[in-house]
């Protein structure tokens, strides 16, 4: 089931969240600061929708509003996947298809397009994604580059 995350989720949320970002730095991939904060999680509560299996989280994304993305703007407000996860023992099995179908269908009712962003160092990333979304740009950050993809 996929729906918004409520209070009761944090806990979960932060368990999840930092056991990805200890696989990906284990990876030497440093997508994410370590340990997330409980302040950090109940801040984009509102924005978060979580992946449940069996009364366990399994997945979680955070949807917001945007109108530019750095320095890309977007011609209209649009809808901005990001921080999303998979938990690692639900990882290589396309969880993540059920977070994107559920965004997809959101933008349809609100008439927003959708878009997300990743490390562009991450080649197996950038296929997977790649096979679900029209990557649209690379960016420059401070001292990385980005991909940005349209769902």
């Amino acid at each position: 089931m996929i729906r918004k995350a409520v209070r009761d989720d944090i806990e979960m949320l932060i368990d999840m969240y930092n056991l990805a970002t200890q696989r990906l730095l284990e990876k030497g991939i440093h997508q994410w600061d370590y340990p997330w904060q409980r302040k950090q999680l109940a801040e984009l509560l509102p924005e978060f929708i979580v992946f449940e299996k069996e009364s366990r989280i399994i997945g979680a994304m955070v949807l917001t509003e945007k109108v530019q993305f750095n320095e890309h703007p977007f011609e209209e407000t649009v809808l901005f996947l990001e921080k999303l996860v998979i938990h690692p023992d639900f990882q290589r099995i396309n969880m993540s298809d059920h977070l994107f179908e559920y965004a997809r269908k959101i933008s349809r009712v609100n008439g927003q397009e959708i878009y997300f962003d990743c490390w562009a160092g991450n080649e197996k990333l950038i296929n997977y994604y790649s096979k679900r979304a029209e990557q649209v740009a690379i960016l420059s950050e401070e001292d990385y580059e980005v991909a940005l993809f349209r769902l």
